[in-house]
């Protein structure tokens, strides 16, 4: 019942769009970008994000759309612009047979495949660890239980996040991974270059083709070490990819920043760049044409912006994020009530400053865990001898191919159980799961489940004992439905002493 079908149905889509539309081709799968195909996507995208972000934009272009866009520079026809930003016009479009321009259908082609990549990033490519396989693969089917769709989708499972920093100098109010303020970078000097190496090394073995998708920040900012750029080298040497980055100063070191969008560029990957403020497009919009921006998403999160900041970390149940909904008008929104996280990592978050390791997946945010993560293990190291031996056990203890005799066995808390005559119903925010068996009643094994009283060797004795389900079967049966994130896996309960 896996539910990680998302890079088959959207290279489907895509497939079908490109036959739809002549004139769209791939950008992420060409050798060769054509300037002029190029050139319009980039500004269609750069309107996209001045209009997201600038209040004052949206108000002067619902005016006099012709004079705005001159004002702005924006290189993109009105018909466009409002094509890509008013609800309306598209609907008058579409009731009058009117289609989207070539440049409209080429930046939804370059979006559509952008969530490709980020699907092949989840599902092709994959630890080289069976176990760290099945266990991620479990954790990916229980977000998608948990947590509502869209966010599931865009949740990658990466196998390590790396903090080069003891916290972040940045402080936004509305840090999803409550950073705290910088105190110290961990800085490349021979011997840090050989930890650091020989750390990147081990990682290799366990997390297989994922590793090219990790990220060298977490709750830290890559720009706020000097010697980021040299730390990233080595990750390329070694997993053969340039890592992924996300920054709030951008705008810091323009030079610096300049040389990071060519290398997107180059690569064809994306980076991102938190917008905190109108002054800070200003000025990234002022030194990067929109094609040097072509594959760096700007995440516009200042005030003005259209952008709802999570429900999460710094941002959890505050005044200032309850003020933005309303702002938004968010009439869904509910500060104590969430169903999304940032979290993207399931696997090891290490910081490299403080030499610790924890084994963390995502989760939705609440009082305990605002973050919108699980934290299964923390442990310290003082060695790489020592860092080896505590991935290795978390793999171990941890990443379960099976469910053991001994672990407890409940239903995913996110799900609620409804008992059928032969079948039972598990419902979900988002779906209503139906569970049955071929060889017995699976009514009579939920409602066990579902009094969570037993661990799988007492369920499973007990049906044999009590209703002559054969081990052999109701085995299977409970591995099954452990595997696809029906089981409470949250720390404090699956993994308690």
């Amino acid at each position: 019942m896996s539910r990680n079908t998302d890079l088959k149905k959207l290279t489907e889509e895509f497939s079908t769009f490109l036959k739809t539309n002549k004139k769209c081709k791939s950008i992420f799968c060409s050798d060769q970008l054509d300037e002029n195909y190029i050139s319009q996507v980039s500004n269609t995208k750069r309107f996209v994000e001045r209009f997201v972000a600038d209040a004052e934009f949206r108000y002067l272009f619902d005016i006099n759309p012709t004079e705005t866009l001159k004002k702005y520079k924006q290189k993109i026809t009105v018909v466009d612009a409002k094509y890509l930003s008013d609800e309306d016009f598209i609907k008058k479009c579409k009731k009058s047979g009117i289609e989207p321009s070539v440049s409209v259908l080429r930046y939804k082609a370059f979006i559509l495949e952008g969530q490709i990549e980020r699907a092949k990033m989840r599902e092709k490519d994959q630890p080289s660890i069976n176990s760290f396989k099945i266990w991620r693969k479990r954790q990916s089917n229980r977000c998608y239980i948990d947590i509502k769709p869209q966010t599931a989708k865009e949740i990658v499972h990466i196998p390590f996040g790396i903090e080069l920093s003891d916290g972040c100098s940045v402080g936004c109010w509305f840090c999803g991974l409550t950073a705290k303020r910088k105190t110290k970078d961990f800085l490349y000097s021979d011997e840090n270059k050989k930890t650091w190496r020989d750390i990147l090394s081990h990682l290799a073995k366990i997390g297989g083709t994922a590793c090219k998708n990790s990220s060298l920040y977490w709750a830290t900012d890559p720009f706020d070490n000097s010697d980021y750029e040299k730390f990233a080298a080595d990750f390329r040497d070694i997993f053969g990819a340039i890592p992924r980055l996300t920054t709030a100063l951008a705008t810091k070191e323009i030079e610096r920043t300049r040389r990071i969008t060519k290398q997107a560029f180059d690569n064809k990957i994306i980076h991102r760049f938190s917008i905190l403020s109108l002054s800070m497009l200003n000025t990234i919009h002022e030194n990067f044409t929109a094609e040097e921006l072509l594959f760096v998403f700007l995440i516009t999160q200042n005030n003005e912006s259209q952008t709802m900041v999570g429900n999460i970390g710094k941002a959890y149940g505050t005044k200032k994020i309850i003020k933005k909904a309303e702002q938004l008008k968010k009439t869904d929104f509910n500060a104590k009530n969430q169903n999304h996280t940032i979290a993207c990592l399931t696997g090891f978050l290490i910081n490299m400053v403080n030499s610790t390791v924890k084994l963390v997946t995502p989760c939705l945010p609440n009082n305990k865990n605002k973050d919108g993560y699980w934290i299964l293990k923390s442990s310290k190291f003082k060695s790489v001898k020592q860092f080896k031996q505590i991935i290795d056990e978390m793999v171990n203890n941890y990443m379960l191919e099976f469910i053991e005799p001994l672990k407890p066995v409940a239903f995913n808390p996110q799900v609620e159980f409804e008992p059928g005559v032969s079948s039972f119903k598990l419902l979900s925010k988002n779906k209503i799961y139906k569970i049955n068996s071929k060889v017995f009643n699976a009514t009579t094994i939920g409602n066990h489940i579902n009094s969570n009283t037993y661990n799988l060797s007492q369920l499973a004795i007990h049906c044999e004992e009590e209703h002559n389900i054969k081990l052999k079967d109701s085995i299977p049966f409970l591995n099954s439905l452990f595997q696809d994130g029906f089981f409470n896996e949250e720390p404090h309960f699956f993994h308690k002493s």
